[in-house]
């Protein structure tokens, strides 16, 4: 028997996972704009990291989240843009926030970590009803 809160979800699952699309990516939102209006500053930090060839890895971060943004928040090949998501936020976690060597980056790691998490949620339930690939359907 499905409980209250159940029938509620239920009924409004398609602006629910909508609000989530939102709320997972308006972060986002506001990185790629500070990435491609400095771009040249966010690639001469990706310098000093030990990555090779820093340009092309600022270059697929940027990538990344284009193709997120555009999956996630439109819900066109959200599923895609999910994953390109997770990758970057994976990625990111993994290069960016080294707590290992820096405890004090914890806290941005397991934030990544989990902004991931939820990125492959998404992937594997797809963007609900209130997206671009609902309508080709």
């Amino acid at each position: 028997m499905l409980t209250m809160i159940d029938r509620i979800l239920d009924r409004n699952a398609g602006i629910l996972v909508l609000i989530g699309r939102i709320a997972l990516s308006i972060i986002f939102l506001f990185d790629l704009y500070g990435k491609l209006t400095n771009f040249s500053g966010f690639a001469a930090v990706r310098s000093l990291s030990v990555l090779p060839v820093p340009i092309l890895w600022a270059i697929a971060a940027v990538v990344l989240l284009i193709v997120g943004l555009i999956g996630v928040l439109l819900g066109f090949k959200a599923r895609l843009g999910a994953l390109a998501l997770s990758l970057f936020c994976l990625s990111t976690a993994i290069i960016g926030h080294p707590f290992w060597i820096d405890p004090a980056q914890q806290g941005q790691f397991l934030k990544d970590l989990a902004l991931s998490g939820g990125f492959l949620i998404l992937a594997v339930h797809g963007p609900g009803s209130y997206s671009m690939d609902a309508r080709s359907l």
